[in-house]
Formats: structure tokens, sequence, C-alpha cells
């Protein structure tokens, strides 16, 4: 996945090292909780993988990668839920 992913955003002008690290982190964070389909993920459990200090940031890049469909991006309702994430398109 991380190769697929890799070679593809070598060549998307839309992504800039933050989504590629925060891809990354999200990548780690899937196969700690054990490669399901669809996940849940808050943003202070990814962004100090990601080195991304910034909350806006993150969301940013989240949702960029959302409409680029490198993944899907459900952010939760609550404050104290996690946002939901699944990987598409990179199999």
């Amino acid at each position: 996945m991380i190769n697929t992913f890799i070679k593809n955003a070598e060549k998307d002008p839309r992504l800039s090292p933050s989504h590629i690290s925060v891809f990354i982190a999200l990548i780690f964070q899937w196969e700690r909780i054990g490669q399901v389909k669809r996940f849940r993920v808050f943003s202070y459990e990814v962004m100090p993988m990601a080195k991304v200090s910034s909350r806006s940031t993150y969301f940013k890049c989240v949702g960029d990668l959302n409409d680029a469909g490198y993944l899907r991006y459900q952010p939760s309702k609550y404050k104290h839920e996690a946002s939901s994430i699944e990987f598409i398109g990179l199999e």
C-alpha cells in the first residue's frame, strides 16, 4: 500500500510533504489496530507521528486526501468520538 501511495503521490501536485506524512501515520495506525477495512482515529493520535503540530493542517491534509481519492474520511460529529478512515484505491 505504501509503495502504491508513494508512486501516486510523486506524480500528484496536490500533495505536500504534510499530506504524505499524515497518510503514512494513518497507515501506521491502521496496521496497529489490525488492518480492518474502516477504522477510527483521533487527530491527537496521528499528529505526533506525522510531525504535524497544527490541527488545522492535519484536518486540511485528511480532507485533501479524501478529496483526491486516497482515503474516505468521515469526521466525527462529537469532540470525544474518533473520526472514521478507510483507505481506497491502493490495493
